[in-house]
């Protein structure tokens, strides 16, 4: 092919229709599931006894890809509900169970959910507190003052060094003797306190 004939060659047709039919059908789904939000929102405050004008939803397009397209919710909160400010998390699990049953599928799309509160007024609200101050801790006391406090502190006597052969010969002499004279006073003892009879033969 030449250069002239490749310049003379038309481009392909784009299919704007095809283009264009990807487009309405993705905004017929986001119009469709801003429904289902909406839906299930007014059954949960249902649930929960809160005014429909209490809490508003707004649907937030997080990312614009015409296959697969999610939804960010924001829930606002026009109205004073003391049970939002602690109940918030569970308000949340009904909304989404509510909208689960609408739809399975839910978590394929639903990017997040946010909360912005817009109660009229600042007289309902009272300011945060500030936090106490710390006071220092006490200082440590010394070692020296700890052990003062304590008292005195009993000190272990030294052990005895061992006797020597000599001392030890002298007391097993000293045992000895002693035991000699023992059984000396006791073998006096026994001999004059005895009454003794002389032996005698039957015949007598």
């Amino acid at each position: 092919m030449s250069l002239l004939s490749f310049l003379r060659t038309k481009p392909a047709p784009v299919n704007h229709s095809h283009a264009q039919s990807a487009r309405n059908a993705s905004a017929q789904q986001y119009t469709l599931r801003r429904q289902v939000l909406q839906t299930a929102l007014r059954d949960t405050l249902i649930r929960y006894q809160i005014p429909s004008s209490g809490v508003g939803c707004e649907t937030l397009l997080s990312s614009r890809n015409a296959i697969a397209p999610t939804v960010h919710v924001r829930l606002l909160v026009k109205d004073f509900e003391p049970r939002l400010l602690t109940q918030a998390l569970a308000f949340q699990k009904a909304f989404l169970k509510r909208l689960t049953s609408f739809d399975p599928k839910v978590v394929d799309w639903l990017s997040g959910i946010s909360w912005q509160f817009e109660a009229p007024g600042d007289s309902l609200f009272s300011d945060i507190p500030t936090a106490p101050q710390r006071q220092p801790a006490a200082a440590a006391p010394l070692a020296a003052d700890a052990r003062a406090a304590a008292g005195p502190i009993a000190t272990i006597p030294a052990a005895a060094p061992p006797p020597t052969e000599q001392e030890s010969l002298a007391e097993l002499h000293r045992l000895f003797m002693a035991a000699d004279v023992e059984r000396a006073l006791l073998s006096r003892s026994v001999a004059g306190s005895g009454d003794f009879q002389p032996t005698q033969s039957f015949d007598s």
